[in-house]
């Protein structure tokens, strides 16, 4: 049996050829005639031989694609947020005819029509998400034996297509404005958006993170902020207190500077009770939302003329933060750790505008230093 066999079978008038699959079961194909059997037999040996033999599977791509997102959150590794975000992802694969391939009919070419499709519609971080998702659900099916090979390990053929549409450009606010910021809020009358608002500038915090602090995250003793929280949303779009940060990385310690510790001590002068013992929190004990401080933000700068006006955003102040840090001399490993970047990569990749400003005054005084010390371009010969 284990190099196959070939019988002639009464009742379907075929001959039927016999073998044992990889996992030891018993495969069976069937010809009209004994030499057609043996022609599928030897095709199918050649193929357990080479580790290319799949079993025949009419499973599409969508379905895997959705087994994979349910698992995630079943088993709490996507929370609630997460879980809304791959859903939508999968709304837009099945716009696409390749949704409903059969995984085992999928080719390269049909891979690389669909991400070209993508390309005018959407930013690189949606069409980001598509191919890590895409690319995931043919791994599992590597994994489960619908496949062979996945085709994303084609690294040259399966590269990520860029979008035609530009990518929005960081925006922080200038020294000039944050002083115009400071002067607005030091006539501003909500105590707590105001320490929110100065937070998140002197500390690079994100509004979900900030909004989730409570009490026993503030170790003064320390002199360190703990972040372990931020606020997310349910599967009904209702925002809640997240157990955890956004990612592993944004789970950190902020240290509280002078400025910072100032902020604190005021907010805790003027905290609020509430049943989740949050540090920021409406009069009647819920939640801030991200979009409460975010529009309250906005009519600030609009009230005042502060950058864009009311087309600013709360998130300006986290890069504004970054920028500063920059631009004063902190090495970008050590903007990445007090972002919470996971990677250094995205950090680089967000402030490069700024990066290479910086560069730009690095070599300034590179050459002033060189001037001061009679090794400059003054001591070179013309020739």
């Amino acid at each position: 049996m284990a190099n196959g066999s070939i019988t002639y079978h009464k009742a379907s008038n075929n001959y039927m050829a016999q073998y044992t699959k990889p996992n030891g079961k018993r495969g069976t194909v069937y010809g009209k005639t004994r030499k057609e059997a043996q022609e599928k037999l030897t095709k199918i040996l050649l193929e357990i031989q080479t580790h290319t033999y799949t079993e025949k599977s009419k499973i599409t791509l969508i379905e895997i694609t959705k087994g994979i997102v349910e698992d995630r959150h079943n088993s709490n590794k996507t929370r609630d947020n997460a879980y809304r975000t791959n859903l939508d992802t999968i709304k837009r694969i099945e716009k696409h005819e390749i949704a409903n391939m059969q995984i085992q009919k999928i080719t390269i070419d049909h891979l690389q029509e669909y991400f070209n499709s993508l390309v005018d519609k959407y930013s690189n971080s949606i069409i980001r998400k598509n191919y890590g998702l895409i690319n995931a659900s043919f791994r599992k099916a590597v994994a489960k034996g619908y496949i062979v090979k996945n085709p994303f390990d084609n690294k040259e053929e399966m590269q990520m297509p860029r979008s035609k549409k530009k990518d929005k450009k960081i925006s922080a606010f200038t020294v000039k404005e944050q002083g115009e910021l400071l002067n607005a809020l030091s006539e501003y009358q909500n105590i707590t958006y105001k320490n929110i608002i100065l937070l998140a500038l002197y500390s690079g915090m994100r509004s979900g993170e900030i909004l989730a602090l409570k009490r026993n995250d503030i170790d003064f003793k320390n002199e360190v902020i703990h972040i372990q929280r931020t606020l997310t949303k349910d599967t009904n779009a209702k925002v809640i207190i997240g157990e955890n940060t956004k990612t592993t990385n944004s789970l950190r310690d902020i240290k509280i500077t002078p400025i910072i510790k100032n902020v604190l001590k005021d907010s805790m002068q003027h905290y609020c009770f509430n049943e989740n013992d949050l540090v920021y929190c409406r009069n009647n004990g819920q939640i801030i939302t991200n979009g409460m401080i975010n529009s309250a933000f906005k009519r600030i700068c609009e009230k005042n003329h502060i950058n864009k006006g009311f087309g600013v955003n709360f998130h300006m102040l986290r890069h504004t933060y970054a920028t500063t840090l920059i631009e004063s001399g902190v090495p970008i490993k050590v903007v990445q750790k007090k972002l919470g970047h996971h990677n250094i990569s995205i950090t680089l990749n967000t402030y490069a505008e700024v990066l290479a400003k910086y560069e730009d005054k690095c070599d300034n005084m590179y050459l002033d230093y060189l001037e001061e010390n009679q090794v400059g371009c003054s001591k070179i010969a013309v020739i």
